[in-house]
């Protein structure tokens, strides 16, 4: 996944862009490793070299929001929303999906003007499907 993020830096209006890669590493049937790059361009000036590394470190290090401990605070929710009370409530699963296109840019691809949607993560998810349909096709169709 390639995504970018904006998070505060130092305080209100210290807002600063990162773009992070993620690669998902399959180490067996039952555990995976996930490797992240933090990505900034070589003409950005130091002080957004700076200050955009410590976006990325405020969300991906040891003070981030996304740390190994997310899991069972996850589990935790998804336990309590099994409950008589989570059950009698809506949810709203929208994700991002009322974010108009982005218009005026001249970048490859489907671009959304949202600072957080789920845009990415759903654009990756109906690509495998994609892929995964192909491959069943060729798989039914026996050898050529």
């Amino acid at each position: 996944f390639l995504e970018n993020f904006k998070t505060a830096t130092d305080g209100p209006g210290s807002m600063c862009r990162y773009t992070r890669l993620t690669l998902k590493v399959p180490i067996d049937e039952g555990s995976s490793e996930i490797w992240w790059w933090h990505l900034v361009p070589v003409d950005a000036s130091e002080d957004w070299k700076e200050r955009s590394q410590r976006a990325y470190l405020r969300t991906n290090g040891p003070g981030g929001m996304f740390e190994l401990d997310d899991n069972e605070n996850f589990l935790g929710m998804a336990e309590a929303n099994r409950g008589p009370v989570g059950l009698d409530q809506f949810y709203d699963y929208v994700a991002g999906t009322h974010h108009p296109d982005a218009h005026g840019l001249e970048w490859p691809g489907h671009v959304q003007d949202a600072d957080r949607s789920e845009h990415t993560l759903r654009g990756f998810l109906t690509e495998w499907r994609r892929r995964m349909e192909l491959t069943a096709v060729a798989e039914s169709a026996g050898p050529g």
